[in-house]
């Protein structure tokens, strides 16, 4: 089943979603807010959330950064 929904969509400006199955997170909301910056573009990737175990959150944020910033690499050299 799908971890996220996508819940806002504006074509070259933003990105929100929501986690809508039962992941150890709650009141998630993830935003990619996208801007023109020469001739490329730049993306302002916000994500907040509870967890729903006790203390999670710090391991939880850890993994989740180092996973977008592996695949915000790749795609630069893509």
């Amino acid at each position: 089943s799908e971890i996220s929904t996508t819940t806002k969509a504006l074509e070259n400006e933003r990105i929100e979603s929501r986690i809508t199955n039962k992941a150890p997170l709650k009141n998630h909301l993830g935003v990619m807010a996208f801007s023109a910056r020469g001739a490329g573009s730049h993306l302002h990737y916000t994500i907040v959330f509870e967890s729903r175990i006790p203390l999670a959150g710090p391991l939880v944020k850890g993994i989740l950064g180092s996973t977008i910033r592996k695949g915000l690499k790749k795609l630069a050299r893509g």
